[in-house]
């Protein structure tokens, strides 16, 4: 079977629109609770 040259990204992980980016997050008492938070 054939390669494939580009696997899909977990659905779990998307990519930030712009990679230069850079994000951080903080987890609350249940991981569901994630605050994502863009540094400048």
């Amino acid at each position: 079977k054939p390669a494939s040259p580009t696997p899909a990204a977990p659905a779990a992980a998307p990519k930030p629109s712009t990679p230069a980016k850079r994000f951080r997050i903080t987890l609350g008492s249940h991981r569901r609770d994630a605050i994502v938070e863009e540094v400048d």
